[in-house]
């Protein structure tokens, strides 16, 4: 009778593994996206003269999130941004207010283009002439009713800044650059701190000669080659969130905030590798407890285990 029993349990476990595996299997989300839509021919022009992915669109020519269906990087992000990046994105002249938590652009100034942005899709043809007569963009591509601009001078992801201006808060910086958005092609704006405090010693000349390479960039780990003969920040233009950590020559470095909601790390003169992970605080809580549940379970197991072995001993012997 007892091992009857061990045998019935081990089957009922057996059993729940296998429904849990059949019901998580059929109930996948993950939907071929040709079975949804076709993506647009102007998109498709757009990732590829988006060497980095980023690209975005005008007005309400493609609302925000879509670009989800296509595997594209729209720099208006998703509707859970970070205060940080909604107070980047503030600075925009021409935000169009919509929903409560989306973003929509009236155009592409310096604010947008310093994301990063090398395409920018839009169907209206004033927004066009404008750019084009700025001198700030070039006409890609005309497909149908939409045209493709990029912009004359991409922003790198990893660029070199040795002008520094100090802001009492984010409220300050964001009032620089509403002030002048051309400001973030040369300076870095950081919020006052006692590690910012200490670059006015760190950094007093700059290069123009400095480089940037990316070595990697994938969504958790990045990794850049800089190349200067001065102290300066490397303004890394992803957005700062906790959880991510730097080093420079493997060696554990400070991560910056900067221009509001984007990641900065101090250089000294030479040749360095950079290296930034993510890894927040809730995987290493998660790992943690999930370790805790296996030991937990697996000792209840065990326990229920052996006690059944020495009733069968004490039966045996009876």
């Amino acid at each position: 009778t007892q091992v009857t029993s061990i045998w019935v349990d081990r089957g009922l476990i057996a059993l729940t593994a296998l429904d849990l595996i059949i019901v998580g299997w059929g109930f996948n989300p993950a939907v071929d996206s040709a079975a949804v839509t076709n993506e647009p021919p102007v998109l498709i022009a757009a990732s590829e003269i988006a060497s980095n992915g980023r690209v975005t669109v005008l007005q309400q020519d493609s609302l925000p999130d879509s670009h989800m269906l296509y595997g594209i990087e729209d720099v208006r992000g998703l509707d859970f941004k970070t205060d940080w990046y909604e107070a980047y994105i503030d600075t925009a002249d021409g935000r169009i207010p919509w929903l409560a938590n989306g973003i929509l652009l009236e155009n592409a100034g310096p604010v947008i283009t310093n994301l990063g942005v090398e395409a920018i899709v839009t169907s209206n043809p004033y927004l066009v002439d404008r750019h084009l007569s700025e001198g700030s963009m070039k006409l890609a591509a005309a497909i149908g009713d939409l045209y493709l601009l990029q912009p004359v001078q991409p922003m790198p992801e990893g660029v070199m800044r040795f002008d520094i201006l100090i802001a009492e808060s984010d409220e300050a910086a964001a009032e620089l650059i509403r002030g002048d958005p051309v400001r973030l092609d040369s300076q870095v704006i950081l919020t006052d701190t006692p590690a910012v405090r200490e670059l006015d010693r760190v950094v007093s000349e700059s290069d123009p000669n400095a480089s940037v390479s990316i070595i990697r960039r994938d969504p958790e780990h990045m990794v850049f080659e800089v190349r200067t003969a001065e102290a300066g920040v490397l303004v890394v233009n992803d957005a700062y969130y906790p959880g991510w950590s730097a080093t420079v020559d493997g060696e554990p470095v400070d991560i910056l905030r900067a221009n509001i909601a984007f990641s900065g790390v101090v250089i000294e003169p030479g040749l360095h590798a950079v290296e930034m992970h993510y890894e927040p605080d809730s995987i290493r809580y998660g790992l943690a407890v999930s370790i805790m549940s296996i030991v937990l379970v697996g000792g209840v197991f065990g326990l229920s285990y052996l006690e059944r072995l020495a009733r069968l001993g004490t039966n045996a012997e009876r």
